[in-house]
């Protein structure tokens, strides 16, 4: 049991304001579904079938986790790795470019373990 989590004053702030913004929550929740979308796609593109994914992340079983995690580091990509059972957990991108960033270095890396 880690017990309770401490969340700032800043965070309890900004997380106040965010609870009571009904447009902000609906526009949040748009984009992240079209985000959510948009990397599965990507990622099934390139060859990185997603096995599951929630509003926030993609799970991708792949029988050579750690290296695909190794190649995106090297390209500047960040992404956790997990070796039980051997799967990533990758987040979505934020402005246009690391959409673009994060495609090329996708198709890279997908050449490099096939």
């Amino acid at each position: 049991d880690l017990g309770p989590w401490a969340v700032s004053g800043p965070a309890r702030h900004v997380a106040g304001i965010a609870l009571r913004d009904r447009p902000w929550q609906r526009a949040a929740r748009k984009r992240l579904h079209a985000a959510r979308h948009r990397l599965g796609d990507m990622l099934a593109a390139c060859g990185l079938e997603s096995a599951g994914s929630t509003f926030l992340f993609h799970w991708i079983l792949h029988p050579d986790a750690r290296a695909v995690q190794d190649l995106l580091a090297r390209r500047g990509i960040l992404v956790r790795a997990f070796d039980r059972p051997q799967a990533l957990r990758m987040g979505f991108p934020g402005a246009e470019r690391d959409w673009e960033r994060l495609e090329s270095a996708l198709r890279e890396v997908a050449h490099a373990v096939s």
